[in-house]
């Protein structure tokens, strides 16, 4: 997997020594309310998540998760995910995938998730790698929302989601697409 550069990001593969700077956001609810998960409780438990994703286990053995590194600060500041995704009724023909990012409520509010997902949105529809990419949010998440529309996603569906939320709160996801056409148009101020 390759690193990707930014104006002030570095989208690059994980490494152990990013164990405390994942810690960091990890043990924040913040953070995590956002994917289901229940925060860290110990710096044993990021080890854990940081394992399988630098040896792809589990949901990391299909798709590839990359650290974003603040450059200014040599600091993983969140992380960025991409896999293989294939809705029930999707034609067989196109390739999709499933993008997800989270970032340290400590640089909130700088345009550092956007800035990370227009690049590897562009590096998988320049390479060729999708021709449509699905992003989504829990109902209650209004700031990844805005992250999504500002990418310039579009609304496709929304469905109970499949797993209980933390403490088994029940919750809808909230999905979106973007089709290589779609993120041509944006990209060349069509649209």
């Amino acid at each position: 997997m390759k690193s990707i550069k930014t104006e002030r990001l570095m989208l690059r593969p994980w490494l152990e020594s990013d164990l405390l700077d994942m810690y960091e956001y990890t043990k924040d609810r913040r953070v995590t309310m956002a994917s289901s998960a229940k925060p860290h409780e110990s710096i044993e438990e990021a080890k854990k998540l940081l394992d399988m994703i630098i040896k792809r286990e589990g949901w990391y053995e299909s798709g590839e998760s990359r650290a974003i590194v603040l450059k200014s600060e040599n600091k993983v500041v969140g992380g960025i995910s991409i896999a293989p995704y294939k809705p029930k009724d999707s034609p067989a023909h196109l390739v999709e995938k499933i993008l997800g990012f989270e970032i340290n409520p400590a640089y909130w509010g700088q345009g550092l998730a956007p800035e990370a997902a227009q690049a590897l949105i562009k590096d998988e529809f320049e390479q060729g790698s999708a021709d449509k990419l699905w992003l989504g949010h829990f109902n209650f998440n209004v700031k990844s929302k805005q992250v999504i529309t500002k990418l310039g996603f579009k609304y496709a569906v929304t469905k109970p989601a499949n797993r209980p939320f933390y403490k088994g709160q029940k919750i809808e996801l909230v999905g979106y697409t973007l089709t290589k056409e779609e993120w041509q148009d944006i990209s060349s101020g069509e649209s």
